[in-house]
């Protein structure tokens, strides 16, 4: 029945399979954004309702609401006043500039950043090279030497976004990356004599379709989401396009015949594979084969691919396979580097992230511009607020919420905060990168848990933007820093919106309420080195990176030691 209605229409079943494909990707590529907006919008709801709550119910009002008395023995969360107080000057971090010698943190990190790229733009032409040969064989092509450099350019042009992704920053690069690619696509076959008609034709097809889904499905607010969404909504709406002709079956009462029972297989089929691809990509990141950003721009290049397949598919099913060969050495490539690669032996550099709260925004970016170098040589580590909840979300955690499981990953109590300390991720991922750590808190953990952090941090970053006298959660984190931490450790980015005043108040504050055992009290000029923000993102982010780099290796750093032990 199924072969007679195609035969009535002049169609054969590939063409239907590959429009039944290409309808799913696209059906997923819109609707990917407003379900992850939805998805992440309730995972936000879930971790503020988390936070709010209290592990243990209040046997009696806490210290300093009323009816409250005053502790009796000193708070292990309160430094205890030790004389006459210090004063903690601010002062402002050296600038950083193209003949300012850069910290060797600084630049072991950009030598892995550049190792990365090199590895990634590798196997970026692996790929594009592949797929011109598979696009000559099946087109049956003449090689000409401007149109095979055209030709690897624009089908392997995921490269660029791949690129910017590992930790571009610098506007005017990311600018002429993209120019670059246009002058190789577009600009070097017209210029040769080469139709401009066919070239920009096969640039829609090869660029703008993946390329709308890549950027649909790719935006950093959705991408700790995107890469299960994606796949779900194209096999849902692929189940439903195949599933139609057996249903429609059932409704008028006719037997399913051997194609109908074929296609009901391939749906199940498809199911099995979304499950299969959702386990196997939580078990990649959980057994460190890939960290998130390199999951993510594999799935860029798997778009790309898939394009191809539906482009070249059409001529026949070995000409669809061939477009996914070059997808498949790619991975070998990469595959092959991650094993034989030895990285460096040095010890991971543990980074503790402080901010004020409210602005999603602000916290996104820093942690997003900061990460994208600081990860080469070290962890980033944080506790997890409304504002970075969805930034930070991995895999197996996204795994945990639509399971039910959220409310576990929250530190409770003295030995679950312990078992989370001893589990944090301190080594590498195949990739080179470290991950970032975060640790989920309620209303009465979260001293705790900043005090263990604290302790354990080799360079801590506190961002004071909008510090105004409400902001008591980060008075009480600049409290601990002072009682527990050389200052020479820790850096503060400010900008205009930090009120001097009361930033002047908390430091003053610190010092006079802590322990005789502090730090502070044996340093002969205590100082609090700042990072102001200039607007221009690449610029305050190597500043940053320069500082938090010099602030790791200080002196009194190389003297005290971690406070935890290296993993």
């Amino acid at each position: 029945m199924l072969d007679d209605l195609l035969t009535l229409l002049g169609l054969d079943l590939r063409t239907v399979i590959l429009a039944t494909g290409t309808t799913a990707v696209l059906a997923a590529g819109v609707l990917t954004w407003p379900l992850s907006a939805l998805v992440l919008w309730r995972y936000r709801r879930s971790v503020t309702s988390g936070m709010r709550r209290r592990a243990r119910p209040a046997a009696a009002p806490a210290y300093g609401q009323a009816g409250a008395a005053p502790p009796s023995a000193p708070s292990p969360h309160r430094p205890v006043a030790a004389g006459p107080a210090p004063s903690i000057a601010l002062v402002e971090a050296p600038a950083t500039g193209p003949r300012t010698q850069p910290a060797a943190l600084t630049a072991r990190a950009a030598s892995s950043l550049r190792r990365a790229q090199v590895v990634l733009a590798v196997a970026g032409v692996i790929f594009g090279v592949g797929s011109t040969v598979a696009y000559h064989a099946v087109a049956g092509l003449e090689w000409l030497p401007v149109r095979t450099v055209a030709l690897v350019a624009l089908l392997g042009w995921v490269l660029v976004p791949a690129l910017i992704a590992t930790g571009i920053t610098d506007r005017r690069a990311q600018v002429g990356l993209w120019a670059g690619l246009l002058v190789l696509t577009l600009g070097l076959p017209a210029a040769t004599g080469t139709a401009f008609v066919e070239v920009l034709q096969l640039f829609v097809v090869v660029v703008a379709v993946p390329g709308l889904v890549i950027v649909l499905t790719s935006g950093r607010r959705i991408r700790g989401v995107a890469w299960l969404v994606f796949p779900t909504v194209g096999v849902l709406a692929a189940v439903a396009l195949i599933l139609y002709v057996p249903l429609t079956y059932l409704m008028v009462g006719v037997a399913l015949d051997r194609l109908a029972w074929s296609l009901v297989a391939v749906a199940a089929g498809l199911v099995g594979l979304l499950v299969v691809y959702a386990g196997t990509a939580a078990w990649f990141y959980s057994r460190k084969v890939a960290s998130d950003d390199t999951l993510l721009v594999l799935q860029w290049w798997v778009v790309l691919a898939i394009t191809q397949a539906f482009l070249l598919g059409t001529q026949g099913w070995t000409d669809a396979v061939a477009a996914v060969t070059p997808l498949a050495l790619m991975l070998a490539f990469l595959l092959v580097v991650a094993l034989v690669h030895r990285p460096p032996t040095a010890p991971p550099v543990r980074l503790l992230l402080l901010r004020t709260f409210g602005s999603r925004r602000r916290s996104s970016r820093l942690l997003r511009d900061l990460t994208s170098r600081w990860r080469w040589v070290g962890s980033v580590e944080l506790i997890t607020g409304a504002d970075l909840a969805t930034e930070t979300l991995e895999p197996h955690e996204l795994v945990d919420y639509l399971t039910g499981r959220l409310r576990d990953r929250f530190v409770r109590d003295e030995g679950e905060l312990a078992r989370r300390l001893r589990g944090l991720d301190l080594r590498r991922d195949r990739d080179g990168r470290y991950r970032v750590n975060e640790l989920l808190c309620h209303e009465d953990t979260w001293r705790p848990a900043l005090r263990a952090l604290v302790t354990g941090a080799d360079a801590v970053l506190v961002d004071l933007r909008a510090l105004t006298p409400a902001n008591t959660g980060v008075l009480h984190e600049i409290d601990q820093l002072v009682a527990l931490l050389p200052l020479e450790r820790v850096v503060a980015m400010t900008d205009a919106t930090t009120d001097a005043a009361t930033l002047r108040d908390a430091l003053d504050r610190a010092a006079a309420l802590a322990p005789r055992d502090s730090p502070v009290h044996a340093d002969p000029a205590p100082a609090l080195r700042t990072v102001p923000a200039t607007g221009d993102r690449h610029r305050d982010a190597m500043a940053l990176l320069d500082a938090l780099a010099r602030a790791a290796t200080s002196t009194s750093r190389a003297q005290l030691g971690s406070a935890a032990p290296s993993r």
